[in-house]
């Protein structure tokens, strides 16, 4: 199992691409500082679009999926690495 690590992001509305320079840049330094496979766990908050955002981490290679929360105003996503299999 891999290891769930919060990249420290919090991300608001319809636009994952505005983001994703820094949600990239904070992947790959979680990548050197861990050994072996991790997850990494993104809020997004105020009514964003779950499929936009992981439209857009499949499109840039990582593989995403989320979960919403029960307030149904948030959602999170979980971000693994290209190469992580599982």
């Amino acid at each position: 199992m891999s290891r769930l690590l919060r990249v420290g992001l919090r991300c608001f509305g319809n636009n994952p691409y505005r983001y994703m320079p820094q949600l990239e840049e904070r992947l790959a330094q979680a990548a050197e500082r861990e050994d072996g496979a991790f997850r990494a766990l993104v809020r997004v908050q105020r009514k964003g679009t779950a499929s936009e955002w992981t439209s857009a981490l499949r499109g840039a290679g990582y593989r995403a999926t989320y979960q919403w929360v029960e307030d149904r105003e948030r959602f999170i996503i979980y971000v693994r690495p290209p190469d992580e299999e599982g």
